[in-house]
């Protein structure tokens, strides 16, 4: 069981999230994207974004960033959300969910149980230390101490942070609000993160099935399904290697296999070994590594995403063709308020992991595309007008993101040609079950007798999600996004990224495509066959869990467990980290710890305070600052201040990076091994000291 420390961190930020979406209910049910529970995950996922950018604005603006301007955007929600509930549906809609409130309770209880679910997982290794968890808690804290964005980058000490960060300032808002420390919580954040995609992506499902079908109890578990096995399932990987494999060679039919978590997501290009080594990570994973990477913060945002597209070929709540046909008026304004939302979500996650705009206005189009054939429109009527308003969406995103991108330098290098591709059999290990179960629904769906509009709606907003999908798919097979990675690893970042939403698109296709497709069948011949067949696809990815929890879980229920990310650290670190807080340095300074290799413990009181240092992992700096060598002066400057050279010189180097602390620890000394320690003492007073590590005060005290 969680202590009771994590356990109330848990209850303050579930308590800030839930005030925030309930602030931003009346607006989201002016957009309106569909069913209750549709209307609630809107207004859970989009309200801390939309707050950190309100604050941003308010920054901007002349409030200070911190507390004045988080408040500030907590009150532009507020007046937003009064502005919608003025609108008369708005109201109308209000009571009946006032009146019948069971709908958002179940909603907020599928929230509440991802959110419970994957904070426990959390738990069994709540330490942020290896992977990137150093680097995106030093983003945080750098975010949440900054006096502007964007904040300075904790690495690299009088440059600013250019990275995507508008994930880690929605968390560190949150964060700010709950009163809670950095660590803590951005565990208890990483599990907001998947129950909120969890309960977009549910309430989709359920909604989708509910329209077609009219049977809310299938409707209900179907969305609980899977919105459980997309957050905490695996992919078909694990279940060959992971689970028939060993099980075919308890029964003496081939070998066992090797088979490890990692594996299924370092597939194509590992086993066999190639040149071309890909990765195709799965929220599942990034659940089981516990790392609050740019794309798992934008998580959500991708499923609102989703659920606004998808809503377009219902026509009925979508509102989109409002806009270019003679409506009334509150269809319009309906209309535009959808426009409107997919402008901000296009926005906000053009600074949290830009990967996810391209990929859903490509889902975007085809609901586009797919709305007007259905409703008899041209081929080139249809393309044309497509086009036009992905266009559009993108143009008036960038309006959204515009502080953003006017001081940030993207990573790429241009556009290159795939060489090699990956083997059809490879891929169908990775998507296979998804697009059997969502293609053979859809199919099953097609050759059926016409069952009223509703079903057939639905039909096209599954067609459009196939579709698109099968784009995502082709394009890191054809063209890549050139980046600092060798030759082997080419193509590596752009598989990532776009394989990732493969696991969110096509697990709600098959989820709520089967589940039509089953109801359809009722009292057809090989109901049950196909009842089996899909079970297998669509919930064997569930194994996943025991094959990774398994031993966390048996851990946890023996000895405890807790939310503490700093637990790790050595003892004279942690109380360095204690030290440090108390005592900041002013905006502007820094302090000096050893640097390293990336995943090392390098940079580590930077990453757990978020004050810059001189520099922090080597590697990531030279991604996120274009040049290969940009780390190397830097590194061989500090090498030398730590290792001798007359005063002289370490008194100029302290000036020009305005290091107002210098750390000695046990790292320090491993990592320098002809440390001058008492050269480095008498630089300076002493000002903390503790179980081996002693920290420098260099610049005059203020």
């Amino acid at each position: 069981m969680i202590d009771a420390a994590g356990l109330l961190a848990a209850a303050s930020l579930y308590a800030v999230l839930l005030g925030l979406g309930l602030a931003l209910l009346p607006a989201a049910a002016f957009v309106r994207p569909g069913p209750a529970a549709q209307i609630w995950a809107l207004a859970r996922i989009a309200a801390l974004p939309l707050a950190a950018w309100f604050a941003w604005l308010a920054h901007l603006a002349g409030l200070a960033w911190g507390w004045p301007s988080a408040l500030a955007g907590l009150g532009l929600v507020l007046a937003l959300a009064g502005l919608a509930g003025r609108a008369r549906r708005v109201r109308r809609t209000l009571r009946g969910l006032a009146r019948r409130p069971a709908p958002l309770l179940r909603a907020e209880a599928l929230y509440l149980a991802l959110f419970l679910a994957v904070l426990w997982i959390r738990s069994f290794q709540p330490d942020l230390q290896t992977l990137e968890k150093f680097m995106n808690l030093a983003f945080v804290n750098a975010i949440l101490h900054a006096d502007a964005l964007p904040a300075p980058d904790p690495w690299f000490a009088s440059a600013a942070m250019n990275y995507y960060f508008f994930g880690h300032a929605g968390a560190a808002l949150a964060i700010r609000f709950a009163g809670l420390a950095a660590d803590t919580g951005t565990n208890v954040y990483f599990a907001h993160v998947f129950a909120a995609a969890g309960l977009g992506a549910g309430a989709l499902i359920a909604g989708l099935v509910a329209r077609a079908t009219a049977r809310r109890r299938l409707a209900g578990l179907a969305g609980a399904a899977g919105a459980a096995t997309l957050v905490l399932g695996g992919n078909f990987h694990a279940v060959i290697f992971g689970v028939l494999q060993p099980a075919l060679a308890a029964l003496g039919v081939g070998a066992a296999g090797d088979y490890f978590y990692a594996h299924s997501s370092r597939f194509i290009g590992y086993h066999p070994p190639t040149d071309d080594k890909t990765i195709t990570e799965f929220p599942g994973y990034s659940v089981a590594v516990g790392d609050l990477h740019a794309h798992v913060m934008n998580l959500p945002l991708a499923v609102a995403l989703l659920m606004l597209a998808a809503a377009i070929p219902l026509g009925r709540y979508a509102g989109w063709q409002a806009l270019a046909r003679a409506r009334p008026r509150p269809r319009r304004a309906q209309g535009a308020a959808c426009a409107a939302a997919l402008v901000l979500l296009f926005g906000f996650s053009g600074m949290a992991n830009s990967w996810d705009v391209p990929i859903y206005l490509t889902v975007t189009g085809m609901a586009l595309l797919v709305a007007a054939r259905a409703a008899g429109e041209g081929w080139t009527e249809t393309l044309a007008g497509a086009a036009s308003a992905c266009l559009a969406l993108l143009v008036l995103s960038l309006g959204v993101n515009a502080m953003f991108w006017l001081q940030f330098e993207p990573f790429s290098k241009g556009i290159g040609l795939v060489r090699y591709g990956s083997p059809l059999w490879q891929l169908a290990v990775l998507y296979g079950n998804w697009v059997l179960a969502a293609g053979g629904a859809a199919l099953v769906l097609a050759l059926l007798p016409p069952a009223g509009d509703g079903r057939r709606r639905v039909l096209h907003a599954l067609l459009a999600l196939l579709a698109a999908a099968a784009v995502v798919v082709a394009v890191p097979e054809t063209v890549f996004v050139r980046d600092l990675y060798g030759e082997s690893f080419a193509r590596a970042n752009t598989m990532f990224k776009l394989s990732y939403q493969l696991y969110v698109m096509l697990p709600v296709a098959a989820f709520a495509g089967g589940a039509i497709a089953l109801a359809a069948l009722k009292g057809r011949p090989g109901r049950g066959a196909a009842l089996a067949a899909w079970a297998f696809l669509c919930l064997s990815p569930l194994a996943f869990v025991p094959l990774v929890q398994g031993g966390g879980l048996a851990r946890a229920l023996e000895s405890g467990s807790h939310l503490d990310g700093l637990r790790f650290l050595k003892p004279g670190d942690r109380a360095a980290v204690d030290f440090l807080e108390a005592h900041r340095p002013a905006p502007g300074e820094a302090m000096l710890e050893a640097s390293g290799d990336s995943y090392s413990y390098a940079a580590r009181l930077s990453a757990a305070t978020g004050i810059p240092t001189v520099l922090g992992w080597h590697a990531h700096e030279w991604l996120w600052r274009k040049e290969i060598e940009v780390w190397r002066p830097r590194a061989d400057a500090i090498a030398a201040f730590y290792q001798g050279g007359d005063e002289e010189s370490r008194r100029a180097f302290l000036a020009r990076y305005r290091i107002r602390y210098v750390v000695i620890g046990a790292f320090e000394r491993e990592r320098y091994a002809a440390l001058d320690e008492a050269g480095l003492r008498a630089l300076g007073t002493v000002v903390f000291e503790a179980d081996g590590t002693a920290i420098g005060g260099t610049l005059p005290a203020r």
